[in-house]
């Protein structure tokens, strides 16, 4: 009775690690994702060269006259360097999180290092 629902249990695993090395280790997985969503904006250009097909290969798209394709150019460029400034400024915000992260990561470890071997020294002492 009992044996099929033992059997029927997954574990989910996990990591060992200090709250403030996960929250970093999100952080750089955040930039990460950033990066390629920055990627695939930047790869679908429509906008076209001398010969008429765009830097993908694309046709021009001919339901439009000149106007509106340069609006949506214009458009295009401006939601392209939005996104630009608000994964630069995520970047920033994230990096300097980080840097106050392994800051008080370092001065911890030091308290330790410190409490450490102030223990070690009484430990000696009463022996």
């Amino acid at each position: 009775r009992f044996a099929s629902r033992a059997k029927h249990i997954q574990n989910k695993p996990q990591i060992n690690e200090d709250p403030k090395d996960a929250q970093l280790r999100l952080y750089q997985d955040e930039i990460q994702r950033l990066k390629e969503l920055l990627q695939q904006t930047a790869i679908p250009t429509a906008m076209t060269n001398q010969s008429g097909i765009g830097e993908n290969g694309a046709l021009p798209i001919s339901g439009l006259n000149p106007e509106q394709i340069r609006a949506m150019e214009t458009e295009h460029a401006k939601k392209r360097e939005d996104v630009e400034k608000q994964v630069r400024a995520d970047r920033e915000q994230i990096m300097a999180e980080a840097s106050i992260v392994t800051s008080k990561t370092r001065q911890k470890k030091e308290e330790l290092r410190s409490r450490q071997s102030g223990l070690e020294n009484e430990r000696q002492e009463r022996d």
